[in-house]
């Protein structure tokens, strides 16, 4: 998985055996806890591969994590290529 902000130099890869709703769940956790720990809204665009849903989130953590905004109160949209 990978993310990239070309505006502001921040990128992030990581290799996963495979490509399961809890490993992308918990890349999206990091992108907001680490990479954009003060960012208020992030603005997601990706392919359309079947764990890329908030539904996976609610898999992976609690529902009041979910709920709260994603953690932190942060925006959360998501733009597929479909």
């Amino acid at each position: 998985m990978a993310f990239v902000e070309p505006f502001g130099g921040k990128y992030h890869v990581s290799v996963h055996e495979h490509r399961t709703v809890t490993d992308w769940a918990i890349e999206i956790r990091y992108l907001l806890d680490v990479m954009f720990p003060d960012s208020k809204k992030i603005i997601l665009i990706m392919d359309n591969l079947n764990i890329h849903k908030a539904e996976s989130l609610y898999k992976a953590f609690s529902p009041a994590w979910v709920f709260s905004g994603i953690g932190k109160g942060k925006g959360y949209n998501i733009y597929s290529s479909e």
